[in-house]
C-alpha cells in the first residue's frame, strides 16, 4: 500500500464534503470516518475518506463547480488509483482551484469564470459561431487530445465549464431565456469545448495535436467574448 504523502480533495465552496455536506473539512484539521473500523476497506464507502493523486482527479468523483481543492496528507487504507481511500486525513492547505484543469489551468478558469456572465446575445452568438466552425475539427482536436494522462483536467475543464454556463441561465431564467432555452443549452457545451481545449492546449506537437486544432476550436469564443 501506497506510504503516507500529499493527495488532493475536492471539496465544496464551504470546504464541506460533496458526499456529506454535513462533514466540513478546515486547513490544519485532522479527519476520520465517522463510520467505525472493521477492516476489509473498499473506496466507495463510508469507512474511508476520499482524496486524489492530483488536482484534476480530484474532481472526477462527485465534485460539481464551483469547488475548492485542498491538500492532504494520509496513509491509504486502499488505493485504486485516482480515488484513493484514508481512516484519517490531515488538510495541510488549500491550493489554487486553477490546478484542477492541468498545467494550462489559469486560462481554463478565465474560460470558466467568464461562463457565468455570459449574456442571452453573447449565448446566441456563441452558438451560432459554433455551427459555423462545424464539428469536424472538433472531433479530430478531442480524440487527439483524449489521452490517458490529460483525461482527468479535460474532464474538469468541461464539467465546471457546462455547470457555470447553466447555473448562469438558472439565475436568470426569465422569458428571454425561457425563448432561449435551446440555445443557451448549445452554449453550455460550445463553452465547455473550449474549455476542454485550453486544458490541453499544454499537448501541441504531442498525440497529434496540433495549433490549427487549438485555434479552430477556440476561434467561436474569440470571435464573441475575446482573447482565451
Amino acid at each position: 500500500m501506497s506510504e503516507a504523502r500529499t493527495w488532493f480533495k475536492a471539496v465544496r465552496p464551504d470546504l464541506s464534503s460533496f458526499h456529506d455536506e454535513t462533514f466540513v473539512y478546515r486547513v490544519g484539521g485532522i479527519h476520520r470516518p465517522r463510520t467505525p473500523a472493521n477492516g476489509g476497506y473498499e473506496t466507495c464507502t463510508d469507512l474511508v475518506l476520499h482524496a486524489s493523486p492530483t488536482p484534476p482527479q480530484a474532481t472526477r468523483f462527485n465534485a460539481q463547480w464551483p469547488w475548492r481543492i485542498l491538500e492532504v496528507t494520509g496513509k491509504p487504507v486502499v488505493d485504486d488509483g485516482p480515488k484513493v481511500g484514508f481512516r484519517q486525513l490531515k488538510v495541510i492547505q488549500e491550493v489554487d482551484v486553477a490546478r484542477s484543469f492541468g498545467p494550462n489551468g489559469s486560462a481554463v478558469l478565465k474560460i470558466v469564470e467568464r461562463c457565468e456572465r455570459l449574456t442571452i446575445n453573447e449565448t446566441l452568438e456563441l452558438a451560432d459561431a459554433w455551427d459555423a466552425a462545424g464539428g469536424a475539427a472538433w472531433a479530430a482536436a478531442g480524440g487527439a487530445a483524449r489521452t490517458d494522462a490529460w483525461d482527468a483536467a479535460w474532464d474538469a475543464a468541461w464539467d465546471a465549464a457546462r455547470t457555470a454556463r447553466a447555473a448562469a441561465g438558472a439565475a436568470a431564467w426569465d422569458a428571454a431565456w425561457d425563448a432561449a432555452r435551446t440555445d443557451a443549452w448549445d452554449a453550455a457545451w460550445d463553452a465547455a469545448k473550449t474549455a476542454a481545449t485550453m486544458s490541453v492546449a499544454d499537448l501541441v506537437g504531442q498525440h497529434g495535436l496540433g495549433q490549427h486544432h487549438i485555434d479552430t476550436l477556440t476561434a467561436p469564443w474569440r470571435q464573441v467574448i475575446g482573447d482565451t
